[in-house]
């Protein structure tokens, strides 16, 4: 831009529709799940410190090149920078609300659907294993659900881990257990080939989504990573017009007899004990009275993993190298097919 010549019409189209989709998969004050592979790398950096949410900097840098919208100050170094060398005077604000996140926001073609109300923010992912043919940097996860409360993550995407080293734990990050749905027959819903190639891939798409009459905002997402096996996955995910109810009503169609496995995976943080009554369990955060009860179907049987390494489950990677034990909350199903199970998440 600074040697005159512009960017195309169609270029800046293209970055404002990426900064609108990283803005809406956001909640408010927090940073995106991590969906897919993550290098933790930089196309331009101004701080030999690591940034404290490399995404906000981002987001803020799109703002002053595009002249978006106002920024909260102080002005981020990528942001501040790029207003210099562009001679721009960005519009400042001492501070900017989030608590106007648009909800509910859906990506049709791209698969996704986010559903919230103010402090609940929660995503859908019903996309596809990812991109070009070969999926490099995908993950097994399709529709997978993450759940955060006041902008931090309570039901998370467990993150990358590794990517040459560790293959055993390469896999277990990208596939089906280490994320927030459903696995049949201990077998991931695409088939890996390789650190970087998937040779079989689930279809998902997001089957609908909207509004009910009621203000209860729903989408419908499927994907046939088990049709082999004669599995098709479907859910469906209800959130109350209350806002403080989320409802997970999964259905596997298919015939004879197989093994599910439904998973959800929580925030380090996060502690997860039995709840009072049969069929629930609660989780809660130190340094918060935020509460979230799990009540789920008793037909199936029901157990908390932390930090298991064989098999490999109960893990989150913040960072690539780094992973630490979590709560896993891991039920199991054995019988003949279809079957349909409801969880749902009551916030206190």
């Amino acid at each position: 831009m600074r040697s005159g010549r512009n960017y195309s019409e169609n270029f800046c189209n293209r970055i404002l529709t990426m900064a609108s989709f990283l803005r809406a998969i956001t909640p408010a004050g927090g940073v995106p799940p991590q969906i897919g592979d993550a290098d933790d790398g930089f196309l331009t950096r101004f701080d030999i410190s690591w940034p404290e949410n490399a995404f906000r900097d981002v987001l803020a840098a799109v703002d002053v090149i595009f002249e978006n919208r106002a920024i909260a100050w102080p002005l981020p170094q990528k942001a501040f920078w790029y207003a210099l060398c562009l001679g721009k005077t960005p519009q400042v604000s001492e501070q900017i609300s989030e608590k106007g996140k648009s909800y509910p926001a859906f990506f049709q073609k791209g698969g996704y659907a986010i559903l919230g109300k103010e402090a609940l923010h929660l995503l859908f992912d019903a996309g596809q294993l990812g991109y070009p043919a070969i999926a490099a940097h995908g993950h097994a996860d399709a529709l997978n659900v993450c759940l955060a409360l006041d902008g931090e993550w309570w039901l998370v995407d467990p993150g990358t881990y590794a990517y040459h080293s560790e293959h055993g734990w390469r896999d277990y990050f990208r596939g089906t257990a280490a994320h927030n749905t459903i696995r049949v027959n201990n077998l991931d819903q695409s088939q890996i080939g390789g650190p970087f190639l998937w040779l079989r891939h689930a279809q998902a798409r997001l089957v609908g989504a909207g509004v009910k009459k009621n203000g209860n905002q729903w989408a419908v997402g499927e994907h046939d990573g088990y049709k082999k096996i004669g599995g098709v996955h479907v859910r469906r995910v209800e959130l109350d017009d209350v806002g403080n109810r989320v409802s997970v009503f999964d259905e596997v169609r298919g015939s004879v007899e197989h093994e599910l496995g439904i998973y959800f995976h929580f925030a380090p943080e996060i502690e997860v004990v039995p709840g009072d009554q049969r069929g629930t369990w609660l989780a809660t955060k130190s340094g918060t009275a935020r509460r979230m009860l799990m009540v789920v179907d008793e037909s199936w049987c029901w157990k908390i993993v932390r930090g298991s390494v064989s098999p490999k489950l109960g893990w989150y990677s913040s960072a690539l190298g780094i992973k630490v034990p979590t709560c896993t909350l891991f039920g199991i199903w054995r019988g003949r097919l279809p079957v349909k199970v409801v969880t749902r998440m009551i916030v206190y």
